[in-house]
């Protein structure tokens, strides 16, 4: 926008979406090649600030829309209601919008609303705010229509843009449509969506649906906090545990994906609560798929209003955005984000402490370099999974000359440095100019390190018994130790190891009935 403004001064610059401020404050001053800036639901703003300029003089002033600030004047806006009808709204793909582009050798995603609004008033996201708490409906003709479209365009990938997909009755025939013509067609082949906050029957029915397609991404199970305070404090219900657990038992049965999310250094979270949540997860066997994320500030997002963040002592780094499995070129413009690096009840240390047990529980178990090992310890045993982890992090501190003990060097050396605004990129030549987390970095170099990593494994588990008093059997620790090996997904084998494994001496029943939930 700054560069057309250098070569085009009489170019009309208008901003929407999320990342625009409600609170314009300094806004048109810092950014100053910005004119306009559209707030909240921007369609009929956007339509009438071209409908007022199409029919204004050349030194005509446009002011007075509403919906929409302007450089000039410094009097706010005026807040537009949103819209009674969204059907109002053309369909980009039944109106042929994209009819040109598609002639492009490419794959497509749409982003496709079925729906808009969210009923949730969770503080740290966009939508936990009042003005698009009730959801409106797109309808099931025109709905129907535009998946006709996917499937004659030969759509491989759909975007579910609803906050909520599974909230509605209506939203099980909408997945069946899907399928129908997926069934014709071929098209769309995934449809990826955010599920409903609470996992329902109805979002069930509507996963094992798509499932028997293999249109689905798997199912979220998001709670982000199993804390009681916490959840008070962003306002936010989770399902209880022994719900939980049956939703993960039942998505296991019938082989679909799960995933859960957490979300760190939430307000009324402390350290010990954060662990404790991560053991609740891991015992209520959600052992595959444990996304733990910085929690951001968004500017309109209720976290980000200044008695909220003066009331949690609410403490942000200002670093460059992280944008996993990405290419940056050489030209990408850096974006930033506001992390939550602590609060009233998470001191800076605390939250780097966070970072690295959950940098470990993802690399080490949910990533599956010890996930068997860690199962058969907290069964034979009953520690804690984060007792456990823990244990393995003070362990390898202590032995910085092993190749676990420098893996945990850089990553606590990546983490402290974004403390101080840096980034949390990490690039491997060897596996071409992709992003990986910090997780997935650890468990690709370690993948090159495999058996060794694995002597260390061993010498910890034997120090760790010792200590512990656990009489741990030697032959069952180097039959864990061989199972476990074999069955990490490793880039230059296959995945499916059976037969890797078939003739090994190792007691595989025994094992399995072990861990077996």
């Amino acid at each position: 926008a700054e560069k057309i403004k250098d070569f085009y001064p009489d170019c009309l610059v208008i901003l929407g979406g999320p990342h625009v401020p409600d609170k314009v404050g300094d806004f048109f001053k810092k950014y100053h090649f910005i004119d306009i800036l559209v707030h909240g639901e921007g369609e009929v703003t956007f339509y009438k600030i071209l409908e007022k300029k199409a029919n204004l003089s050349s030194k005509s002033q446009l002011k007075n829309v509403k919906g929409a600030s302007f450089k000039n004047n410094d009097c706010g806006y005026i807040v537009r209601e949103r819209m009674d009808d969204i059907n109002k709204i053309p369909s980009p793909y039944l109106e042929g919008v994209f009819d040109d582009l598609l002639k492009l050798d490419v794959d497509w995603q749409p982003v496709w609303e079925t729906n808009r609004g969210c009923p949730y008033q969770c503080v740290y996201c966009d939508w936990g705010s009042n003005y698009v708490r009730k959801i409106k409906l797109f309808d099931e003709s025109r709905l129907q229509k535009e998946i006709n479209w996917f499937g004659k365009n030969k759509i491989g990938f759909v975007y579910g843009g609803d906050a909520n997909f599974g909230i509605l009755k209506r939203d099980l025939d909408i997945a069946k449509m899907l399928i129908r013509e997926n069934k014709k067609t071929g098209f769309p082949a995934k449809y990826r969506v955010s599920y409903a906050k609470n996992s329902t029957d109805r979002v069930t029915e509507i996963a094992e649906l798509l499932h028997s397609r293999s249109m689905d991404k798997g199912v979220t199970l998001s709670v982000q906090t199993m804390n009681d305070d916490c959840l008070k404090a962003i306002k936010r219900k989770n399902l209880n545990m022994d719900s939980l657990s049956n939703f993960v038992r039942h998505y296991q049965e019938k082989s679909i994906a799960t995933y859960t999310e957490l979300i760190l250094a939430l307000p009324g979270e402390t350290y010990e609560s954060f662990i404790d949540g991560i053991d609740q997860l891991l015992s209520a066997g959600i052992h595959n798929s444990l996304a733990i994320y910085n929690c951001t500030i968004l500017p309109n997002a209720p976290m980000n209003e200044d008695t909220y963040k003066k009331e949690w002592e609410i403490e942000t780094v200002r670093s460059p955005i992280f944008l996993n499995h990405s290419s940056p070129s050489q030209e990408s413009i850096t974006e930033y984000e506001e992390v939550v690096v602590g609060n009233k009840l998470l001191s800076r240390e605390d939250w780097v402490n966070e970072v690295l047990i959950s940098w470990v529980i993802q690399a080490f178990h949910a990533l599956n370099l010890t996930q068997v090992i860690a199962i058969s310890i907290n069964r034979l045993y009953e520690i804690k999974y984060s007792e456990f982890y823990k244990e393995l992090l003070i362990y390898f501190t202590c032995n910085q000359d092993s190749i676990i003990g420098h893996e945990l060097m850089i990553t606590r050396s990546k983490v402290k440095s974004t403390l101080s605004g840096g980034d949390w990129d990490t690039f491997m030549d060897e596996f071409g100019p992709i992003n990986w987390s910090i997780e997935e970095s650890s468990y690709l170099r370690l993948l090159s390190q495999l058996n060794e990593f694995y002597v260390e494994i061993k010498r910890f588990l034997i120090d760790y018994s010792l200590i512990r008093n656990l009489n741990l059997d030697l032959d069952l620790l180097d039959n864990l130790i061989e199972y476990q090996h074999a069955i990490v997904v490793k880039y230059e084998t296959p995945r499916y190891i059976g037969a890797m494994i078939a003739d090994k001496t190792i007691k595989i029943d025994s094992i399995r009935i072990l861990i077996n939930r």
